[in-house]
């Protein structure tokens, strides 16, 4: 529990920027995050919310990440509450336990360069190797129907 406690510290005192989270009814091994899209990104200005779910052997594990807000992006599955596919998550190394903070830095990054490797969500995939501007602008108007401006 010490790592987590040093998680929720650092979430406390520096989070990443445009990220909120924290234990959900006190539960240390389940959090809720909100991340706000990037600028310059088609989901910039708006918030998303995370769900995270940290394994009994966490740090030696990957936490769970899903998105429970609903969002076109190749790298988050297409129902609402997807699972999050990020390099992070992986490549988790026992070797060099990663911090919560290192995970929603990974995912903002990837909101603003989303990648087609890897992909849990078809269409979204599909769009951004077939042409990454009609990808940016199917993107925005999932943000504009789905997304909050507020957290």
């Amino acid at each position: 529990m010490d790592f987590l406690s040093e998680d929720l510290r650092r979430m406390r005192t520096q989070p990443p920027p445009g990220c909120q989270a924290g234990p959900i009814d006190g539960n240390m091994r389940h959090w809720r995050a909100l991340i706000k899209g990037p600028d310059d990104s088609p989901y910039e200005g708006y918030w998303y919310k995370f769900e995270i779910i940290f394994r009994d052997d966490y740090p030696l594990s990957p936490p769970r990440v899903v998105c429970n807000s609903w969002i076109l992006h190749p790298n988050i599955a297409s129902e609402q509450g997807g699972d999050v596919c990020i390099s992070i998550l992986t490549n988790w190394s026992q070797d060099s336990p990663r911090h919560i903070d290192d995970v929603f830095a990974c995912i903002r990054a990837l909101l603003i360069n989303p990648s087609s490797q890897g992909g849990w969500n078809n269409l979204a995939t599909r769009l951004l190797t077939q042409n990454r501007q009609n990808f940016i602008q199917e993107a925005r108007r999932y943000v504009q129907r789905y997304a909050s401006s507020s957290p």
